[in-house]
């Protein structure tokens, strides 16, 4: 069981990190197929109406690095993790996460910029991997 009690990941079968704020919404999704991570970031546009999401620029990374940096930055504790828009700030970014680890374990999270400990952490890897 993932959550306060904080598991070790030993795989992770694919992660789905939805960003939104004023302006921009974005998407970081990542599948694993054996030993490699192929990690994808999107955009979404709204220019006829409805939502498009489109490929910003991909890469691939060993899967076992993934786990390595899910477990740096306590990913397994972020199960259940809501965290509320803080009072008096009047801006800010949405998240939504859900990831299947460990053969099948599900790991949902979301905030409102409320975010989980080393979660910043984890999208400038991201971002570095993408670079």
């Amino acid at each position: 069981m993932f959550g306060k009690s904080g598991a070790t990941i030993s795989s992770c079968e694919s992660l789905t990190l939805r960003l939104s704020g004023m302006r921009l919404t974005e998407e970081y999704e990542i599948t694993c197929d054996g030993d490699t991570a192929h990690i994808s970031h999107y955009y979404f546009t709204y220019a006829d109406g409805s939502e498009q999401r489109e490929l910003q620029n991909s890469t691939d990374c060993p899967s076992e690095e993934l786990v390595d940096i899910l477990n740096e930055c306590g990913f397994a504790k972020w199960n259940g993790f809501s965290g509320k828009h803080p009072k008096y700030v009047t801006d800010g970014t949405m998240f939504s996460l859900k990831a299947t680890v460990n053969g099948g374990t599900e790991i949902r999270a979301d905030g409102s910029e409320n975010f989980p400990k080393n979660f910043h952490t984890f999208t400038y890897w991201l971002q570095e991997k993408l670079a």
